[in-house]
């Protein structure tokens, strides 16, 4: 498996992988994804990772805030967003 910058072209394989979430699926017109894609691709702080194998994606990554960071926290909530997810965490060997 490798890991690299996802590119727009992937939007369609993230959306099937996310059509399969049984608690919020995703899926439909592809244009919002496309959309949020440019946004997210667009900043300079961001980086959206996607796993491949055999040249298909078979993963996506996300990283978050750790909960200690209250003043990040804090900050987020100032711009509008929402603590929406619960996380877990398996600290792997390096």
């Amino acid at each position: 498996m490798t890991l690299r910058r996802a590119r727009r072209a992937d939007v369609p394989e993230l959306v099937a992988m996310l059509a399969a979430d049984p608690v919020e699926p995703a899926g439909g017109d592809l244009a919002p994804y496309y959309a949020a894609f440019d946004v997210m691709d667009g900043q300079e702080h961001e980086l959206l990772l996607v796993a491949g194998r055999g040249g298909e994606v078979v993963a996506t990554l996300q990283l978050t805030s750790d909960n200690a960071r209250v003043d990040a926290h804090r900050f987020y909530q100032r711009l509008k967003f929402i603590a929406s997810h619960t996380g877990f965490k398996l600290s792997l060997p390096r």
